[in-house]
């Protein structure tokens, strides 16, 4: 059935249903972005202490630069998380100040509901990359460090 040959009523529960549908993949979105976050900062930090504590433990590795190379490493990948979710919390508080703005200019009759959903949609677009690279950047610190530690500890006979 395509959408203009229905009515009304019809219309009405597809936007319902919309909606519904929208909220629980909006919901599912949310929680494993949280998920994902938590999940790098996880291990990028637990690398780095893992580090820092074998490093404190084993005095032969003090003098050598190995292991601060994939102390970075661990260090870089936080630091990718923590560009990456200061990102995201600016880009809402915008997009949440320019709806807000957007919204006082349609109620003066200054644009129209479509100029303000469109303007909305196009502000919402710009930059939605930087944090999935930033997170797949954060990721692959912490297997670069996990690899090269791995490596060095069996060249070096830690």
């Amino acid at each position: 059935m395509k959408y203009s040959a229905t009515d009304q009523a019809q219309r009405d529960r597809f936007y319902e249903h919309y909606q519904e549908r929208f909220s629980q993949l909006n919901a599912l979105v949310v929680s494993n972005a949280e998920g994902a976050w938590q999940f790098l900062l996880a291990v990028n930090g637990g690398g780095a202490v893992a580090v820092l504590a074998f490093i404190g433990s084993v005095q032969s590795l003090q003098k050598q630069v190995w292991p601060f190379c994939v102390l970075a490493l661990f260090v870089i990948g936080l630091l990718f998380i923590a560009w990456g979710r200061g990102y995201v919390f600016h880009h809402m508080s915008r997009l949440l100040d320019r709806w807000d703005d957007q919204y006082a200019r349609l109620q003066n009759d200054e644009i129209s509901w479509d100029v303000m959903v469109e303007a909305d949609r196009t502000a919402a677009k710009k930059g939605d990359r930087l944090p999935w690279v930033l997170a797949y950047a954060s990721l692959a610190t912490f297997l670069i460090g996990l690899c090269a530690f791995c490596v060095c500890f069996y060249l070096y006979k830690v």
